[in-house]
């Protein structure tokens, strides 16, 4: 059975987006039992966890989420749907994910 709690994870994004412009390839982010997601089109991953995910805190299983989908884009009709499995706000302290949920916000009208 996978277990994190409260721990550092490191994601790849993937592709181009709107939604990822101006962020890094390659993030930590904060994971607290979050989702992570398999993905069959029109969803196109956005974010996947890396092999050897772990950075900083426990993590049991981690097998178990490696390759999968961390952040998630999902046309629906004229909108579309943006799933993040981490906390990109945690308590102020995730700076290098604040974006991607700006973005998200503010930009996921764009392709």
């Amino acid at each position: 059975l996978f277990y994190a709690p409260g721990s550092i994870l490191a994601v790849r994004l993937e592709g181009q987006s709107a939604i990822t412009s101006g962020v890094p390839d390659l993030l930590h982010v904060f994971f607290d039992t979050s989702p992570v997601f398999d993905v069959s089109p029109p969803a196109r991953t956005l974010a996947r966890y890396v092999n050897e995910p772990l950075r900083s805190g426990y993590a049991d299983h981690e097998d178990y989420i490696v390759d999968r989908a961390a952040m998630v884009d999902i046309p629906v009709g004229e909108g579309r749907i943006v799933l993040i499995g981490f906390r990109p706000q945690h308590r102020g302290q995730t700076y290098g994910t604040f974006k991607l949920l700006f973005n998200s916000v503010l930009l996921g009208r764009l392709p």
